[in-house]
């Protein structure tokens, strides 16, 4: 029994691993081209998925200095309004800096190979674990568990979380630009992180 539901764990465990690997191209594909492909899940509010369009465009711009919010909102269709709130938090965690007056606006303020999706994601949406229980930074117990040492529910969950969190925390914002350089310029979209 104990052999079968140890098995069943490591299926849905790959299943969501190669289902999260998937996920990510085709969430990277949206994010920079704005179009859907097929039906997706959708695990992040709008606001964080701006954040993370306006991390990307301020990243292929780094060179070109401090960008203004409204080249921004212009560029990746985002509402102006929306959108500087969206910066300032993100300044306020030190991934933008921002300069006032003439050639001002919003820059990296971290080389894109320091910037962690996993930590963007946090910000905007709290912790990753899809249950309480699993969670690593806001945990809490399930008020319905009788017992959480031996939980199917919370030992499948956790794989879940540690997989989510293994890929979200080793992509950089550097990887994203080149995951989104390969599919644009070469039309390579099959590869791992």
């Amino acid at each position: 029994m104990i052999f079968e539901t140890v098995k069943r764990a490591r299926q849905i465990f790959f299943w969501f691993k190669n289902y999260l690997k998937e996920y990510l191209t085709i969430f990277i594909y949206q994010i920079y081209y704005s179009k859907p492909i097929g039906k997706v899940f959708y695990m992040i509010s709008k606001k964080t998925k701006y954040a993370i369009q306006a991390l990307i465009f301020l990243a292929s711009e780094n060179a070109k200095g401090p960008v203004l919010i409204s080249t921004i909102a212009k560029a990746e269709r985002i509402p102006k309004k929306f959108l500087e709130s969206i910066l300032l938090e993100l300044k306020n965690k030190g991934f933008l800096m921002s300069k006032k007056g003439k050639g001002g606006g919003y820059a990296l303020g971290k080389h894109p190979d320091k910037i962690i999706l996993g930590h963007v994601i946090r910000i905007f949406e709290g912790p990753l674990a899809p249950v309480s229980c699993v969670s690593q930074t806001a945990y809490q117990r399930c008020e319905e568990c009788k017992d959480e040492k031996h939980c199917g529910i919370r030992l499948v969950m956790k794989d879940v979380r540690d997989a989510i969190a293994n890929i979200l925390d080793r992509t950089t914002l550097e990887d994203m630009l080149q995951r989104v350089h390969l599919i644009k310029n070469k039309g390579i979209s099959d590869f791992t992180i």
